[in-house]
């Protein structure tokens, strides 16, 4: 199984998450559940790592699940 930026997340992985947005890893990418990264971070209490997102261009307002509001 391949690691992906929503398990680094999920591990509080500062390091391993900069490193997926230095190779341009789509942080508005969503998981198996739909969270983007930066709903994962803020509702594991990854305050850093969503700091970090945020930083790097997420879009905060972007809705857990398309379509609905």
């Amino acid at each position: 199984m391949q690691v992906t930026i929503h398990d680094e997340i999920l591990a509080g992985k500062v390091a391993a998450v900069k490193q997926y947005i230095a190779a341009g890893h789509d942080i508005e990418a969503r998981d198996a559940l739909k969270r983007t990264s930066l709903l994962l971070a803020t509702e594991r209490g990854q305050t850093v790592i969503a700091r970090l997102i945020l930083d790097n261009g997420a879009n905060a307002l972007k809705e857990r699940t398309p379509g609905l509001a």
